[in-house]
């Protein structure tokens, strides 16, 4: 009845953890990147 994708889940455990929702990390090399690609945070903290 109400589909969950994985990122969906991801970005709710990373909101609820309290970590933004476009946080970006740096690999050894310099790059960054987005910790989660895509995916909107479940309402379930409403």
């Amino acid at each position: 009845e109400h589909p969950v994708r994985p990122g969906d889940l991801a970005a709710t455990v990373l909101r609820a953890l309290g970590i933004p929702d476009d946080f970006t990390y740096q690999d050894r090399e310099g790059r960054a990147h987005r910790l989660l690609d895509d995916g909107k945070p479940l309402p379930l903290f409403g």
